[in-house]
């Protein structure tokens, strides 16, 4: 792998996903180049808990909360067809 200095390599080394839970766990591992020619390396292990479309909606309107529109992804896509839940609210 060749490396130019400052620049950051990202390397992702391993993910697990705890279904019941609903939790991902990723590893993500850094690599970076200083100006001395040493490559240091940084590791990352994060926990994410993800949500599906009636919890958070429900989260949402329990802590009182209006749904007023719902997106798919960034672009307004339609939240049926999306990889990701946004919503816009009011209170």
């Amino acid at each position: 792998m060749g490396y130019e200095v400052g620049i950051m390599q990202v390397l992702q080394h391993g993910q697990r996903i705890d279904v019941e839970n609903q939790i991902i766990y990723p590893g993500f591992a850094y690599e970076v180049m200083a100006s001395n020619g040493v490559v240091e390396r940084f590791a990352d292990n994060l926990a994410l808990k993800y949500y599906y479309h009636e919890q958070l909606t429900t989260l949402l309107q329990d802590a009182g909360f209006r749904i007023k529109e719902e997106y798919g992804w960034y672009d307004k896509s339609p939240i049926e067809n999306g990889r990701e839940l946004i919503f816009v609210c009011t209170r």
